[in-house]
């Protein structure tokens, strides 16, 4: 009950050939389109923290945006059993515990101007031991319980000059409390 067809001609097999060969290209072309499409669709969070010494108070936060648009902002003043030079990794904490608490999102690409946070975070990707000092703050923020929550977590170094929107957001909020 098959129909079984037999070619024989060397001409019309090149042609089969070559139009299975674009096919595949094509179903190639596809399934990267549609990978492409799904990578930028991935939520994007710029965060920052900052100090303002002379008033002694430090905040951290961040803006988190969906295909290039704001969707929404994080803030919270650093509490004082944070020491201030880890008002960055306050801010990452603050964020994501909000992203996972509202249920956002589980996949997300993190942009910070601050290198050591950056490095820190893949190290605890890669599973490779931190300073304790380290280990202690990130350890207290909850971060590496908060991490394990996103499916999908990229995080990059920026310059600062990258970094405006959230910076900008972060002092306007300090600026409040002063």
């Amino acid at each position: 009950m098959f129909l079984k067809v037999t070619v024989f001609n060397k001409n019309l097999d090149f042609l089969c050939l070559k139009l299975i060969k674009k096919f595949c290209w094509f179903l190639l072309l596809i399934f990267y389109n549609f990978f492409i499409s799904i990578h930028n669709n991935l939520y994007t969070l710029y965060i920052d923290g900052s100090h303002y010494q002379e008033f002694d108070i430090s905040a951290g936060g961040g803006i988190l945006f969906f295909n290039k648009k704001e969707i929404a902002k994080f803030q919270k003043i650093t509490p004082k059993d944070i020491d201030d030079n880890f008002h960055e990794y306050f801010a990452l904490s603050t964020c994501l515990n909000e992203i996972k608490q509202q249920q956002l999102t589980q996949q997300i690409d993190i942009k910070t101007d601050c290198l050591p946070l950056a490095e820190n975070i893949k190290k605890i990707q890669q599973n490779i031991s931190l300073s304790s000092n380290i280990y202690t703050i990130i350890d207290k923020l909850g971060l590496i319980e908060t991490l394990s929550y996103f499916t999908d977590l990229k995080i990059e170094y920026i310059p600062r000059n990258e970094n405006h929107l959230a910076d900008n957001h972060i002092k306007s909020f300090i600026t409040s409390f002063i």
